[in-house]
């Protein structure tokens, strides 16, 4: 296995000697001048955390993270569609693309940062990136079982909990809430009640008494309980007495 040290280099040289094959697509071409900025702080900072101690390194992370330079939000992306496999070609690997109906993004590859820095940050810098990286939902519809939804949760809760100073606890107070909202409340593609009946599910009966039985000392069960308690005095449908309830962890707009 290749020192994490030894990989960081790779990359770094990746960047500056790029592939004497360039891309073709202008769209292509200034999209990654733009991305240069990034890519030169990565490397920069990279040579100062590999061998720091775990203080430091958390340090040097907050400042790249939130760099005002890693705002990607207003990269124009929609040249791209029709060059997609070029722009994945060509893409550092700090960085993911995304193309999905009709519509294209970028963000950073945390699991590739994990992969290079997680091993000097600290157990909760490393648990951050792990959370924020979890892929659980997808066109409006969760990709894992409602047990394992329900473990996501309590990961989130448990960990402003176990660091509540941190920086990123308000961000991750916010991602525990909208995911036990959903969890709760269900999602467009999907939902806790049968569409038809109005019913909840055999599904979510059984993984809110799950949930209420495996995490008993956490707000998350606390939260099931009442909630699944209202819907069964209301012969197991929603009512006013079990939105109010969820109503306080719903997510704002543009939050999710």
């Amino acid at each position: 296995m290749k020192h994490p040290f030894s990989r960081f280099l790779f990359s770094i040289a990746f960047f500056l000697f790029a592939p004497i094959c360039l891309p073709q697509s202008p769209a292509v071409k200034e999209l990654l001048q733009s991305l240069k900025p990034v890519e030169e702080m990565f490397a920069a900072t990279g040579l100062k955390i590999i061998g720091s101690q775990p203080q430091k390194a958390d340090k040097l992370f907050d400042e790249f993270f939130n760099s005002g330079t890693l705002d990607l939000e207003d990269l124009e992306l929609y040249e791209l569609l029709g060059n997609e496999e070029e722009m994945k070609k060509y893409l550092p690997r700090i960085f993911t693309i995304t193309f999905e109906e009709g519509l294209s993004y970028i963000e950073l590859n945390f699991n590739y940062l994990l992969e290079i820095w997680g091993k000097y940050l600290s157990e909760e810098y490393r648990t951050y990136i792990i959370l924020e990286t979890e892929e659980l939902m997808y066109d409006a519809a969760f990709t894992i079982p409602p047990d394992e939804v329900a473990a996501k949760v309590v990961a989130r809760e448990l960990y402003t909990v176990k660091y509540p100073e941190t920086i990123y606890a308000e961000q991750m107070e916010q991602s525990y809430k909208t995911l036990l909202y959903f969890y709760l409340g269900g999602i467009d593609n999907s939902p806790v009640f049968d569409n038809e009946t109005g019913i909840l599910t055999d599904e979510a009966k059984l993984s809110f008494e799950n949930t209420i039985r495996n995490y008993p000392d956490t707000e998350t069960a606390a939260v099931t309980k009442r909630y699944y308690e209202a819907v069964l005095k209301n012969n197991f449908k929603r009512s006013k007495l079990s939105d109010q309830i969820i109503e306080p962890y719903a997510p704002q707009y543009g939050e999710w």
